[in-house]
């Protein structure tokens, strides 16, 4: 890594009941990486060698505040945003050369764009003795644009083998909001819902160039909607002073809606509804000061990652990875059972612990 300073510049104060901070941040980076690679029989004979030289440089800035408004009658309104432009740039001149041959020179080259930004915000508000009801939102954006270059080298100029470019916007809305109730003074209740509105696009595009031209070999365009809602409960019970039992319960409905524009053909839609519970249940348990046993049941559900949705190109392996609007969350339930022994004068812990996972 090249040597390059970072800046940094913040400045919070107050005004009434008004807290604020804001700050921005300046970041430029450079990664330069050799790479070397060697190929031999399984009898130790020498037959092929490839290279790379790999100049990564990426700048990034970020600007940030947070305001914070406590009113008279205790209830407060937080509020927040990022706003961070970034460049990324890679230059890779690439050599391989098979025993008895000359060697071939390769050049790959990337340029990077994107753009993020986020608001988010929450008000709490107290209800007399019964609790606290809490309402929080977060509103983003993630935005990249990348083309890059593939060509061969010679001595009287670069010759295009293949040109890639990726389009890709991510679009996140979430609004949540709960209560937290006392129930007595040895258990808590929490109860609430999420909304959460996604928007996925991206567009993949491959051009192999011959007889002078380039000529489109792969399209991926893909479009998703997904809309999701939960609604969730916590419990806490403090049953002794050596006994706490926490119980949790999701309720998840979402529904995921997908259209792709292939090379060749019509347009593909699918759309697939969702319903999950996720049961979760931790007992702990202390069986002295310092040694301690938990229990834990629990179900998950993986959210999906909408980048496998779309193709992509592999650079460590040159190849070009599709994409696939058909996947499904993984489900899996968790069962653990651990016990923990925390050595005197805070000197560590040792802890073991026995698990059981059932993944589809």
């Amino acid at each position: 890594y090249k040597f390059s300073p970072d800046l940094l510049v913040s400045h919070n104060g107050s005004s009434g009941n008004l807290e604020y901070i804001f700050g921005a941040s300046a970041k430029q980076g450079e990664h330069i990486e050799h790479r070397l690679d060697k190929d031999y029989t399984p009898a130790g004979d020498f037959f092929a060698q490839s290279g790379r030289k790999t100049d990564n440089v990426f700048k990034t800035l970020k600007f940030n505040s947070n305001l914070t408004y406590n009113m008279d009658n205790g209830d407060e309104f937080r509020l927040n945003g990022q706003f961070e432009p970034a460049i990324y740039d890679k230059y890779e001149p690439r050599f391989t050369e098979d025993l008895n041959q000359p060697e071939q020179l390769q050049y790959w080259k990337e340029d990077q764009k994107s753009q993020k930004w986020e608001i988010g915000g929450d008000y709490t508000s107290k209800i007399g003795s019964l609790g606290v009801w809490k309402t929080l939102f977060i509103a983003n954006r993630d935005r990249i644009d990348k083309q890059s270059t593939y060509d061969n080298v010679f001595d009287s100029g670069n010759i295009p083998i293949f040109r890639n470019d990726q389009y890709r916007v991510k679009q996140e809305k979430i609004i949540r909001s709960s209560l937290n109730l006392n129930i007595t003074n040895k258990q808590i209740l929490e109860v609430g819902v999420e909304a959460a509105f996604n928007k996925f696009s991206k567009k993949f595009t491959q051009e192999s160039f011959a007889d002078n031209a380039f000529t489109l070999s792969s399209n991926d365009d893909v479009a998703v909607n997904e809309k999701r809602y939960e609604f969730f409960a916590n419990h806490t019970y403090n049953i002794s002073s050596k006994m706490v039992l926490q119980s949790s319960l999701v309720a998840e409905f979402s529904k995921i809606s997908s259209v792709t524009v292939p090379l060749i053909g019509a347009n593909i839609e699918r759309s697939k509804n969702f319903k999950f519970l996720k049961p979760r249940v931790d007992l702990r348990y202390d069986l002295t000061g310092n040694d301690q046993i938990r229990a834990t049941v629990e179900r998950k559900v993986s959210q999906l990652d909408f980048q496998n949705f779309v193709a992509k190109y592999d650079i460590s392996l040159d190849k070009v990875r599709l994409g696939n609007t058909g996947i499904v969350p993984e489900k899996s339930w968790n069962y653990n059972l651990t016990y923990e022994h925390r050595l005197p004068n805070d000197a560590g812990s040792i802890q073991a612990e026995f698990f059981y996972r059932d993944i589809s």
